[in-house]
């Protein structure tokens, strides 16, 4: 008789464990949408400031096609040259000036005289002007507003009378900056010169004690 061994076997056990994993972080991603949405974002704030200049350039243009401002007209009311001492000489000129447009008003500032004695200037390069701020704003209304300036005369003897009662003539350039205003809030600005010839001084001859 013959006897079999009993095989025994070990149990086996199979385990599995299952992990969670977290998802991936996408970094690199992140920036690359956040990248494109500012360049977007300014990109298209600089498209609409050019379209806004482009505008209201197109507009100006336009406006002031149609308005089609006119300069000021000057005119001189006086012209004087006077001394205290018969050593220093002052001349004292005063402008009307008249604002031709209806619906613009006009300011005026920087403004610039000088004396002319034929080619030769004769006025020095300071000068008084009244309003002092010179700053000058003309209403609407079509009326002249007289504007004077004063200033120093230099080389006087180049030009006294050898006679009594002898005519001189002056001449006498302004330049000054101007600006147009329509509606208060569309302004335009120009550069002008103004010129006035043929302005005749009776220098009196005076005896010094």
């Amino acid at each position: 008789m013959s006897t079999q061994p009993e095989s025994s076997s070990a149990p086996s056990f199979n385990s599995s464990f299952n992990t969670a994993s977290a998802p991936p972080s996408q970094p690199a991603y992140n920036n690359h949408n956040s990248s494109r949405r500012n360049y977007l974002l300014v990109h298209r704030l600089i498209v609409a400031i050019l379209l806004l200049f482009v505008t209201d350039s197109v507009v100006s243009f336009i406006a002031w096609r149609i308005l089609n401002p006119l300069p000021p007209v000057f005119q001189v009311n006086s012209f004087h040259i006077s001394s205290s001492n018969h050593t220093y000489y002052y001349y004292r000129v005063v402008f009307a000036i008249t604002n031709p447009n209806k619906k613009l008003k006009l300011f005026l500032d920087r403004f610039e005289v000088v004396v002319f004695h034929g080619k030769t200037k004769v006025s020095s390069e300071r000068m008084t002007l009244m309003p002092p701020d010179l700053s000058v704003y003309y209403p609407e209304k079509n009326s002249p507003r007289d504007f004077p300036v004063r200033g120093r005369i230099l080389m006087i003897s180049n030009f006294l009378p050898n006679n009594k009662n002898e005519v001189i003539n002056f001449g006498v350039k302004m330049s000054f900056r101007i600006r147009f205003l329509a509606w208060n809030w569309l302004p335009k600005r120009e550069s002008m010169r103004v010129y006035c010839s043929h302005l005749s001084v009776k220098l009196l001859l005076c005896k010094r004690e």
